[in-house]
């Protein structure tokens, strides 16, 4: 209940501002695809996350869920041929450290 009240509420949000304020327009299609790629994989994650909760600890599933944010690096470079940078690898490195570090 409390994903879909939070959904429904940031959704009339970002309408309220296409609608009445904002100046959105896809030229080409590629940008909607991407937004509603994004959009069904938060969906999938959400309902993922919060069947593992019922499966195991939270200190078992957080940092697996934090694991994301390498994904979105990983997806950017791939994906939207964002440049690699040590800077980068570094961050992604760290980050699997870290869940490592703090896997049970």
């Amino acid at each position: 209940a409390a994903v879909s009240v939070r959904s429904l509420v940031f959704a009339t949000i970002v309408l309220g501002y296409v609608l009445y304020g904002g100046s959105v327009r896809f030229e080409r299609p590629r940008p909607l695809l991407y937004a509603t790629a994004a959009g069904v994989s938060m969906g999938v994650g959400v309902v993922c996350v919060r069947f593992a909760y019922s499966l195991y600890a939270v200190s078992r599933v957080v940092p697996i869920q934090r694991l994301s944010v390498v994904v979105t690096v990983l997806m950017g470079i791939t994906l939207l041929n964002e440049a690699v940078t040590v800077r980068k690898i570094n961050g992604i490195v760290l980050a699997i450290i870290a869940v490592l570090l703090l896997s049970p």
